[in-house]
């Protein structure tokens, strides 16, 4: 039986800069969900719920969960003076974050692209800076999201690379935003995280301890079709929620 991944969703006020003024929206790319059934996995949409009183009645029918990207931005919109995910989207942040906690203290695999890294690192203790111009946010220059424009260096160490393997590749890019300091999740001592080759910045972090916790500043879900490597993350992925669907029978 396929596994029933979680996917996080984007949360707009139907605000006159946002996708669709005066309706809110919940909504999330087709990416993900695309890559989920490409790679024999049921992805099962989680909707920003004003009562995380709820949360362990969705965790109870998942195996994994995907902490999703940030939706639509206004590009040509400054960024907030603030760098905390909390001030910039709180009402999806408190809801994923009692999210998050749960299915990690459960045990249950996560994928974090993009915010959804940020979010990972910020909920376990980390910060994130704002970048001063636009040079890692690729559709500023018109380039489409499967494109790769910048090259990953692996810690050869790492589960990440354990995965895909530790020869050099390249990854898109879509953020604005930065990891300045990791969280828990990967303490200073124990640096088991990917950085993009030009300039250093941190594109990968993952837990130090025995679970599958990984967070991906870039995406992979409009990169596998190209890069046969990213399809070994997906499997990874279902394999672990797969494992973890049999921890709770």
């Amino acid at each position: 039986m396929k596994p029933w991944i979680g996917v996080t969703v984007h949360m707009d006020e139907g605000k006159e800069d946002d996708l669709y003024p005066h309706h809110p929206l919940l909504y999330v790319e087709r990416d993900y969900i695309q890559a989920l059934e490409e790679h024999d996995m049921n992805p099962v949409l989680i909707p920003v719920l004003s009562n995380a009183g709820n949360v362990p009645d969705y965790l109870e029918k998942l195996d994994g969960l995907i902490m999703t990207g940030g939706g639509y931005l206004n590009l040509s919109k400054p960024l907030s003076a603030s760098t905390r995910l909390r001030e910039t989207g709180s009402k999806r942040f408190a809801f994923e974050e009692q999210f998050l906690k749960a299915a990690v203290e459960s045990g249950m695999p996560v994928l974090g692209v993009c915010r959804g890294m940020q979010m990972i690192n910020e909920v376990f203790g980390g910060n994130l800076q704002n970048l001063k111009n636009n040079d890692h946010h690729q559709e500023v220059k018109g380039l489409e999201g499967s494109l790769p424009v910048h090259g990953l260096e692996l810690d050869s160490s790492s589960y990440l690379a354990n995965i895909i393997g530790n020869k050099p590749l390249q990854v898109n890019s879509r953020h604005r935003q930065v990891i300045s300091q990791t969280g828990n999740i990967a303490p200073a001592d124990k640096k088991l995280y990917a950085l993009s080759e030009e300039d250093q910045w941190i594109e990968a972090i993952e837990s130090v301890e025995d679970r599958w916790l990984i967070g991906l500043q870039f995406h992979p879900e409009q990169l596998y079709k190209k890069e046969q490597r990213w399809s070994l993350l997906f499997e990874s992925f279902k394999d672990a929620a797969l494992a973890y669907r049999n921890t709770q029978v």
